[in-house]
């Protein structure tokens, strides 16, 4: 309750701060920061003195990544992309920030580079896009998320490939599952493309297991908003059904 309350009182005294209050210029090298703080979708980042954010400016979440050898030795050291988030108000030392795509935890890292912001941007509406069909995938009927493809849309599967809505539609029905559902663990967007990962959840209708497969899915839309090409790449040797 006392981290709610500091969050919370965290985020009102920079809301009630003009947008923009510690630089007027974009900053001329990349700006970095650390997540403190996450309470749904806002975000509270340790962004250092002066540090040159303005209102509005997109900035990439990363989180530190590491593989280690079964010897123990670490191998590799890095950071992969897991969001964007919209800075909504600036203090003399901390942001608070607004998770448009993706996730942030606390203790991941932020940054905003030069033309990242324009970017961004376009990657924010393809997103929501993303997040449409997911959410009719999820909780509504073939026609719904049917609805978001295009009409010439392609549909490549592991063992076959459809093209065409009413092609997809006659698979599609065709299908023993049900309750289907997609879990994401993160997502990378570039312009009109998505590359989604995550698990594909469904009950075969046969045997009334709840199976999870993980999948990987790479989906283009076109300037309509609408789905053109859906490539999804599926593990069917994992052995995650259950009951």
């Amino acid at each position: 309750m006392q981290n709610k309350i500091k969050l919370l009182s965290i985020a009102f005294s920079l809301m009630a701060m003009p947008l923009g209050v510690v630089a007027q210029e974009q900053p001329a090298k990349p700006v970095q920061g650390k997540v403190v703080a996450v309470s749904g979708s806002n975000v509270v980042i340790d962004l250092g003195t002066s540090a040159g954010i303005q209102g509005g400016e997109k900035m990439l979440v990363s989180t530190p990544w590491e593989i280690i050898h079964s010897n123990g030795q670490k191998t590799w050291k890095g950071e992969r992309e897991v969001g964007f988030v919209t800075v909504v108000a600036v203090g003399e030392d901390q942001a608070l920030a607004d998770l448009v795509s993706g996730r942030a935890n606390k203790g991941d890292h932020v940054q905003v580079l030069a033309g990242l912001t324009q970017g961004a941007a376009a990657g924010d509406e393809t997103s929501q896009r993303l997040n449409a069909w997911i959410n009719a995938y999820n909780t509504g009927t073939v026609t719904s998320w049917m609805d978001l493809l295009a009409e010439d849309a392609e549909w490549i599967g592991p063992d076959t490939t459809l093209r065409g809505k009413a092609e997809i539609w006659s698979d599609a029905e065709k299908k023993d599952w049900d309750r289907q559902k997609y879990v994401e663990s993160r997502r990378i967007v570039y312009g009109d493309t998505v590359a989604w990962e995550g698990t594909w959840e469904a009950t075969d209708e046969s045997s009334g297991k709840r199976v999870t497969r993980p999948v990987v899915i790479m989906i283009d839309f076109n300037q309509q908003g609408k789905i053109k090409r859906l490539s999804s790449y599926y593990d069917l040797n994992s052995n995650s059904s259950q009951r």
